[in-house]
This record gives C-alpha cells, structure tokens and sequence, in this order.
C-alpha cells in the first residue's frame, strides 16, 4: 500500500514539474511580432522535446520512488517523498537551465511549499518537540550551503548564478544534512566530467558559460540511489 502511494505521488509531482515547465515556456515563448520574451526563453518548438524528456524523467523518478522503497526500508514515508519533491523539480529545472541558462522562480516556490507541507506532515505525525530541531537543521543546511554556493559564484565569475544558489537553497530545505554533502560532491564531479569532456571535444570553450542545474539533477539522483538520503 505504502509503494502505490508513493508511486502515485511521485507522477502527481512529475506531472506538476511538467506543467511548471511548460507554463514558463508559455509566458516566454516569442512575441507574434518576431520578438522575444524574457531572455533565454524557450522555444515553443521544443514543447515535444520537453514532452519526451518528461517522460523519461518521470519514469526516472518512479524508478527510485521504487528503489527508495524496496532498498532502504528503514527510511519513513516523509523522508523519502522529500528526496523525491526535490527530483521531481530538478530535472525540469535541469532542462529549463539547459536550454535557457536561468531556472524559473516557479521551481524555487514550489520547493519551498513542498517543504512545509512534508514539515507539517512530519510535525502532526511526531509531535510539535522534535519537529523543531528537524526544522532548524533544515534552514542551518539550506542557509550554508546557499551561502557557500552565493561566495563560490563571487569568487570563480560564471561558475554559479543566482538561480544556482536558490536551487541549492531547496536542495538543503529537502535533503538536510543527512543527504546535501553527499549531493553537492556528486554534483560537483559531474559538472567536472561534463566540462572537461566539453573542453576535450572542443564543443565549449573556457570562456562558455555551461548550466549547472543538469549536474546538481544527475549529481543528486546518483546520491539519493546510492545512499538512500
């Protein structure tokens, strides 16, 4: 009963990540008079595209709700369906940053708000005592890793934007301290492998600008199916 339940909830939150996408697509598609919308806005031809993509992200998804569920017993309901909120909108947020370098608010908001309904989820289902220890590790953890992310994008310009550093803020909210080291280093490899492969083929060079939310996506699913946090 509880794996139907998590798996249904994973595709509602697939399918919501999907429907974030593509009402963003929508508000910045091109104006009928040949402009364009917000920079960086998708192109209303990608929709199949994103079609596609969604299904393979949401099968992705229902993959490790699975693994989640069969792997790691020992995890609660609440701790694994925060893993998968934050799946659920990294990888649109990964094929919006992909195409258009900038990762919608929209994704940072609904982040958020899954993280107060599972923390009061969590809070009726345990008590209101232990629930506030939970909740200031989660904002100490989303506080420095945002931080450390906000003083990264200072000091190596280009590495990190501002849509990074709410996406790590979500990323802390989610995971905790149980889970975000062991993402953000995953991540971190993955973005090195990418850009060097990338410089190697000559596909980019040192002076391009490569989106980071594809790695933190790979990064935290590889974390997430190996450690179960």
């Amino acid at each position: 009963m509880v794996i139907a339940v998590t798996l249904a909830v994973t595709l509602a939150l697939s399918l919501a990540g999907l429907w974030l996408t593509l009402r963003d697509a929508e508000q910045n598609a091109p104006s009928p008079d040949g402009g364009e919308g917000e920079r960086g806005c998708l192109a209303a031809g990608l929709t199949r595209e994103l079609k596609v993509y969604s299904a393979v992200s949401t099968a992705v998804c229902l993959g490790v709700a699975l693994t989640l569920a069969l792997a790691y017993p020992r995890n609660t309901f609440i701790f694994n369906m925060r893993r998968l909120c934050l799946l659920s909108l990294l990888a649109p947020a990964a094929f919006t940053d992909y195409k258009s370098y900038r990762i919608p608010n929209a994704f940072i908001i609904a982040g958020i708000a899954y993280w107060a309904l599972l923390f009061a989820a969590e809070t009726v289902v345990t008590g209101v005592g232990g629930m506030l220890g939970i909740a200031g590790a989660n904002l100490l953890t989303a506080g420095a890793v945002s931080a450390a992310a906000f003083l990264c994008g200072l000091a190596i310009r280009g590495s990190i934007g501002a849509g990074d550093v709410k996406l790590f803020m979500v990323m802390g909210l989610l995971l905790s301290v149980e889970g975000i080291w062991g993402a953000v280093l995953l991540s971190l490899a993955v973005s090195f492998v990418a850009s060097a492969w990338l410089l190697l083929t000559k596909r980019k060079t040192r002076k391009d600008t490569l989106p980071f939310a594809p790695a933190l996506a790979a990064g935290t699913l590889m974390s997430v199916l190996l450690t179960g946090m």
